[in-house]
């Protein structure tokens, strides 16, 4: 065995250390070439849903255009811009004519975002991602720059609406299993005979446990269930005495006012109790009114299974 063998392996062969060709540099001469591919306009990368990677040798980083999948993505892309598509719209639909990847599997919603944000379907890349440099590809373009940038237009004002909404019991729950909030999402469902009918869903954000085992649940399974417990909880009376009080005076208005009857004063407080309009404006109310009643509400409330407890004060 060579005496200086040991010592060669572990700090590079013999003639990386002659020519100076040691780990680093090697790194150094891949990203180079793959930059240099970039200036040429290859992207260094694996063709992305719609194009096929040349099967040439000499042709490394080149692809064409997927005659199979290349007239979906440019659809998907028209669909958001001109028909108001939905991301989730859009899932949807590619689901219902059986599109899949190069893969043999069904695309993703998020991947769908993603093509839909990819500019190298018009014709221009970025690389390395995030970097700032973009580079004319020479590969054949799907779509228009127009035609993507009208859908990034469509994918923000959706963005701002997913975002924008508040739901009644968003940020007033928190999930039993992991600590994580309860976040809140509307499910529309197409009927057969061409009408729609929508649900409201919440489940646990698993930001603190990925795995939570919670399960999503109906808004108006929470609002049954919100109902018996509310008789138990501790209440700001102040400001729901004062919705009480501005609602039953605009009753009284309407009956002396509009049907013409008496009603004394005192009948009109005894037979309202605070934490019964609680329960009705809970059930009846307006999206701002559910709100106002939860906010008033200090215990605090956790989701486990479909079921609503309040949480034990030590």
């Amino acid at each position: 065995m060579h005496p200086h063998r040991g010592q060669f392996s572990r700090i590079g062969s013999f003639d990386e250390i002659v020519n100076g060709t040691n780990g680093t540099q090697k790194c150094c001469f891949v990203k180079r070439g793959l930059r240099t591919r970039a200036a040429m306009g290859l992207r260094p990368s694996m063709a992305p849903t719609g194009y096929l990677n040349s099967k040439n040798k000499d042709e490394k980083c080149q692809v064409v255009v997927d005659p199979l999948r290349a007239p979906v993505i440019k659809e998907m892309f028209e669909k958001v811009a001109n028909e108001n598509y939905s991301g989730r719209k859009i899932y949807k639909w590619l689901k219902e004519i059986h599109f899949t990847s190069k893969s043999g599997k069904y695309v993703t919603l998020g991947n769908i975002y993603r093509i839909l944000r990819m500019t190298f379907y018009y014709g221009v890349f970025e690389y390395p991602e995030g970097s700032g440099e973009w580079y004319t590809g020479k590969h054949t373009p799907i779509i228009t720059q127009e035609l993507f940038q009208a859908v990034q237009a469509k994918i923000q004002v959706e963005k701002k609406k997913a975002y924008g909404r508040e739901f009644a019991f968003t940020r007033m729950l928190h999930c039993a299993y992991c600590e994580s909030g309860i976040t809140a999402e509307e499910k529309i469902k197409e009927l057969k005979d061409g009408s729609s009918n929508s649900h409201i869903y919440y489940r646990c954000t698993k930001v603190k446990n990925r795995d939570c085992p919670n399960e999503s649940v109906k808004e108006s399974i929470l609002i049954d269930e919100m109902l018996p417990i509310i008789d138990m909880m501790s209440l700001d009376k102040t400001e729901l005495k004062q919705k009480l009080e501005k609602e039953v005076a605009r009753y009284a208005l309407f009956q002396t006012g509009v049907l013409r009857q008496d009603l004394p004063q005192s009948k009109k407080h005894k037979d309202i109790s605070i934490k019964t309009f609680a329960k009705y404006m809970l059930m009846h109310g307006t999206l701002t009114e559910q709100r106002e009643v939860l906010s008033c509400i200090k215990s605090r409330i956790l989701l486990r299974d479909k079921k609503l407890t309040v949480e034990k004060t030590s």
